[in-house]
């Protein structure tokens, strides 16, 4: 009898759910198009094989003399036929080469040990110095094939670059194609474009992104002359392991690889930077184009033969059983929840909704990676989903697999109506097109520019009782940074701290924004269940009021662009708050498009992660800082050290203990404790199936992927034994604790508080300097900051982040 009613029920269920979705579909179809700019430009990309003028993001020791050869290269037991050169530094172990690679002589240089028989003038440029030495030590008798790797055996995080199953230098090396290497006389040993394709360094982008950036004209004249023209665009895919002849060695003098390593012996720059100059200089250098990012099937064709990488796409039609292959490269499917509703997975779904409500997601989440699997598979409205939080299958869905995953199918059917295409909703050309268009928001000059901050920071002083009252701080630093971030979006401030708002659209942009976000959130939130959703008329009708509002601020730009007597303003400059000359994201906005419907989609775009995530950050170090009260002390006392030294970002980059108290503050508490992503072509993640958890899982296109970073970051394993506890002096190397030591290599791979690869929030660095600078005059002004909430824990509000939910309730004690 129940077992012919559930049959019955699924029946009913299953109809239901098929005409809504056909509703779903016409809503959509009759009532929310892209808008036109979006389709147009997605018809052009898609045309051409071009991409949008606007970039994307995808990252002192003084002259001396040339360097000499300082041993007889005529008894060198370098083998004729094939060596592998690496560098190797004090700390790390590179035997397994001569173990593991028998039919491979090497030449391993301990960098730090001016003894070694193969050591290098000084340790610097990274694996640069090596390289270059065994070139030039060696020149009159090469091998016939080099292969330049990392010291790295294998395994994630240490060799996440090496682009072979298991991450294996051994596997990499076994089964290069020896061949073609000598045919073509390089190849990169790394496909995978990311990170470092398709232009990764643009010479002659203004502002530059990076030093490297910066330096790289001054640099390619010192290498090339006008040899070679300095190109507008320098890619390749990283990360500085690479195969080569030696005769593509020898089209080039040794004097030039002397040339090479004397400017390496003298740039002031650092060595991570200076190596990074040689990563997208190799392939130049060897004597390819400066953009050289193979296509990635005739590449691992030709480097390695197809053997057995579980990542590698294939072209349309060079298999038609992507499962199959997969199975026979060891993929095995990973724990499965135990569902008590087999079919749509109604059980799960209501445990996390009611989680989400109780404000204890993060505890559930961890509950569940603890019983059923780091990662696991669960079934969410009839489709395959798998939550993980293993490094491994993070970093090959936000980094060495990003291709082939997105959030586009997931996000812009949801956020049409409200925020429309632009960098939060939108993947492929589109993305990289808006991401370009914001890069300049974020570069260096207008992160140090603190002046910008310090005028809506003295207003929430003035909201702040100095009678050491109780007040709820996280709602006065959302205001904060609102005004702020206004500012620099808009071109004007909302100005919501002042007692009478100057601005009469602020209040409205504020309540409508919040309440159409509240709604987006719950609509991404609940995927397939959106169709429920679709005729919310409040949503629609929230959306227009933003628009309007946005609308305002864009006219006032394309009056003040028609303008002669605003020359200020057409040029992306505000001097509103200083006198200083400010890059104002919708005036430079107006300077390349002319659609008010696009620039309103960007901005809105920009708005939605910038309006929160500093204030969100800096709340959560506050709400920590007020529980315990020795680490406030401990950083006041850091912070008096400087005394009355104007702020600048150079200073702050010297408070170590307050960086460390941030760190870690964003790991237990970071506003994005997880991202989802749907994958958009077959592919498979690294590791977590089968009974040992360690093999390779299949994913098929459309599935769904869950990745936690909350649990990483507070895994036992990584972190220590208190893991969950608040402890900053886990961030400094001196510290005596015995899970300081391991937080550095920890955090490398595993502390992802921003996300990580090619979408990491562009505002990470501007964030994290405001916030320092917020917390340096807060330690100036207030002896001590009191816990006023009578919950001890965080409480968590899930929205598009994750906030406090009882806010941040202090007393903040006045200095004497």
């Amino acid at each position: 009898m129940k077992v012919a009613f559930l049959r019955r029920f699924y029946s009913l269920l299953g109809g239901f759910l098929l005409l809504l979705s056909f509703a779903q579909y016409w809503y959509w179809r009759g009532n929310i198009s892209l808008s036109h700019t979006f389709r147009e430009f997605r018809t052009s990309t898609t045309a051409t094989s071009g991409l949008p003028s606007a970039s994307p993001d995808l990252e002192q020791v003084e002259s001396s003399p040339p360097v000499g050869n300082d041993r007889v290269t005529s008894e060198s037991s370098v083998s004729d036929e094939k060596t592998v050169v690496m560098a190797v530094l004090e700390s790390e172990n590179a035997t397994w080469a001569e173990r593991q690679l028998p039919d491979w002589q090497n030449a391993i240089y301990h960098v730090e040990d001016p003894h070694a028989y193969y050591h290098v003038p000084m340790n610097k440029g990274k694996e640069a110095m090596a390289y270059l030495t065994f070139i030039i030590d060696f020149y009159e008798k090469l091998p016939s094939i080099i292969a330049f790797v990392h010291s790295h055996l294998d395994g994630f995080p240490a060799a996440w670059h090496t682009d072979r199953t298991g991450y294996s230098n051994v596997k990499s090396l076994n089964e290069l194609h020896l061949d073609y290497v000598r045919k073509e006389g390089y190849a990169n040993l790394r496909c995978n474009w990311a990170p470092g394709c398709p232009d990764e360094v643009q010479p002659f982008r203004e502002p530059s992104q990076t030093e490297l950036e910066a330096r790289m004209r001054e640099v390619w004249r010192t290498f090339f002359g006008n040899e070679i023209e300095i190109p507008k665009i320098i890619a390749a895919a990283c990360c500085s392991q690479f195969a080569v002849s030696r005769e593509q060695i020898r089209q080039r003098r040794k004097e030039d690889y002397e040339r090479y390593r004397q400017w390496l012996v003298d740039t002031d720059l650092d060595n991570d930077t200076s190596g990074r100059i040689f990563e997208f200089l190799w392939h130049v250098i060897m004597g390819r184009e400066p953009v050289h990012c193979p296509e990635l099937f005739p590449c691992y064709m030709n480097t390695y033969g197809l053997l057995d990488f579980p990542l590698m796409p294939s072209p349309e039609g060079a298999t038609r059983r992507p499962r199959y292959r997969c199975r026979q490269n060891g993929c095995k499917r990973p724990p499965k929840y135990p569902h008590k509703d087999p079919i749509f997975g109604l059980d799960l779904f209501f445990i996390l909704l009611k989680a989400r409500k109780n404000g204890n997601t993060l505890a559930l989440e961890q509950d569940l990676f603890d019983r059923v699997g780091q990662t696991y598979e669960c079934n969410s409205w009839g489709s395959r989903q798998i939550h993980t939080m293993q490094p491994e299958n993070i970093h090959a869905v936000l980094v060495s697999s990003f291709h082939r995953f997105g959030v586009q199918t997931m996000r812009l059917p949801v956020g049409e109506p409200f925020i429309g295409p632009g960098v939060f909703s939108t993947d492929g050309p589109y993305w990289r097109y808006s991401r370009g268009l914001i890069k300049p928001m974020f570069a260096q000059a207008q992160i140090s520019d603190l002046d910008a901050l310090q005028k809506h920071l003295e207003r929430m002083m003035e909201r702040i009782p100095h009678d050491g009252s109780t007040v709820e701080l996280q709602s006065l630093l959302k205001l904060m940074y609102l005004d702020h971030s206004t500012e620099m979006i808009f071109g004007e401030s909302t100005s919501t701290l002042l007692q009478e708002t100057p601005d009469e659209g602020s209040n409205e942009l504020l309540k409508s924004y919040t309440a159409a976000l509240q709604r987006l959130g719950l609509r991404i939130v609940l995927g397939r269940l959106m169709i429920f959703r679709i005729w919310d008329s409040t949503y629609v009708k929230l959306s227009r009021k933003v628009h309007a509002v946005v609308d305002k601020y864009i006219d006032k730009t394309f009056l003040r662009k028609e303008s002669p007597n605003t020359k200020a303003a057409t040029s992306g400059i505000n001097t509103e708050s200083s006198g200083k000359n400010r890059f104002v994201i919708v005036d430079e906005l107006a300077k390349s498009i002319d659609n008010r419907d696009e620039i309103r989609n960007q901005l809105l775009n920009i708005f939605l992660p910038t309006r929160d995530a500093a204030a969100l950050t800096l709340s959560g170090t506050i709400f920590h800082l007020a529980r315990h009260p020795n680490v406030w002390k401990k950083l006041r006392t850091e912070v008096l050290a400087i005394q009355d030294q104007t702020v600048t970002y150079s200073v702050l980059q010297s408070l170590t203990y307050l960086k460390a108290v941030l760190n870690e503050s964003l790991r237990l508490t970071a506003p994005a404790s997880s991202a989802r992503r749907q994958a958009t072509l077959p592919t498979t993640l690294p590791t977590g199936g089968g009974r040992t958890r360690t093999s390779p899982i299949f994913i098929s296109k459309g599935d769904l992927i869950t990745l936690n970073f909350g649990a990483i970051h507070r895994d036992p394993s990584i972190w220590g034994p208190d893991a969950n506890e608040f402890r900053p002096e886990r961030w400094l190397l001196e510290s005596s604790h015995p899970s300081s030591t391991a937080t550095a290599a920890a955090a490398a791979a595993t502390y992802m508080p921003f996300s990580t690869g090619p979408r990491i929030c562009p505002g990470k660095q501007m964030a994290m300097t405001e916030n320092a600078y917020v917390l340096v005059q807060l330690a100036r002004r207030f002896e001590r900051v009191e816990n006023r909430d009578g919950v001890g824990g965080f409480v968590e509000e899930s929205r598009l982040t994750v906030e406090s939910r009882n806010g941040v309730k202090v007393g903040l004690i006045p200095a004497n």
